[in-house]
């Protein structure tokens, strides 16, 4: 089931980069009946919340730094932390692996469904590049051989590990990774059920730094006093020559 739809964003420009996030919560379902009057028609509602967030960057204009021929100034700079934007990188990955049946388990004759999650269990950054391990949650319904038990389900963890090539990158910079399941599917091997996922990875990284700014200026009426600057500014006025 695929879903597209449009949102109304004030001060969005074309130029500007796009990060979006869903959360799908637990579907609805009914069965009805088709015009032949069987059950064979199961409508689905499943809402979608989709967290969207457009970035641009811009130059901004602070003072760094003030001085007056004729006043006392006291400056009082601040430093101000700072998370920056570097980059994001996507990438796709298949993972295959197989789940073996426990002597208990019916043989199986025929696929009917798989389910399955993903997560990351673990992240290691280095110079130009993300290691990442995680596990594939798979559920397999099949059908099976056994006329007492004619549908069974088993389950079995998958998992990858995934490199990913981002110049740019170091080992103090900050990451954020997702990390989606694109399509599922299984099929029977021998005694095994062979399991192929693809997975999607979203990666934004981020580097940490701080910039020392003038927070505010003070100015006293005390008299100046006779020493110099080693630079005076002076600012022309009419009728200099």
């Amino acid at each position: 089931m695929y879903i597209s739809g449009e949102i109304e964003m004030e001060n969005a420009l074309p130029n500007m980069t796009v990060f979006c996030d869903y959360t799908l919560l637990g579907p609805e379902y009914s069965i009805r009946e088709d015009e032949n009057g069987e059950k064979r028609i199961i409508d689905l509602e499943a809402p979608v919340i989709a967290m969207i967030k457009v970035v641009s960057s811009e130059t901004l204009d602070v003072i760094k730094d003030a001085y007056s021929p004729n006043l006392n100034m006291e400056l009082e700079k601040e430093s101000f932390p700072l998370v920056s934007l570097l980059g994001q990188n996507t990438s796709e990955a298949i993972v295959k692996d197989n789940i073996y049946l426990e002597p208990q388990d019916p043989f199986p004759v025929q696929i009917l469904g798989v389910i399955g999650r993903v997560a990351i269990t673990d992240k290691k950054i280095f110079e130009n590049k993300l290691i990442l391990e995680g596990i594939i949650k798979g559920d397999i319904i099949y059908k099976t051989n056994d006329e007492n038990n004619s549908v069974n389900l088993i389950s079995g963890d998958i998992p990858f590990a995934s490199s990913l090539e981002i110049p740019g990158l170091k080992i103090d910079m900050l990451t954020r990774v997702r990390v989606n399941l694109e399509s599922i599917e299984s099929d029977i091997e021998a005694n095994t059920l062979a399991l192929k996922a693809v997975i999607s990875i979203n990666v934004r990284y981020y580097y940490r730094c701080s910039k020392d700014l003038l927070g505010s200026v003070k100015c006293s009426d005390e008299p100046l006093t006779n020493k110099k600057s080693s630079i005076t500014i002076y600012m022309v006025q009419p009728g200099d020559s």
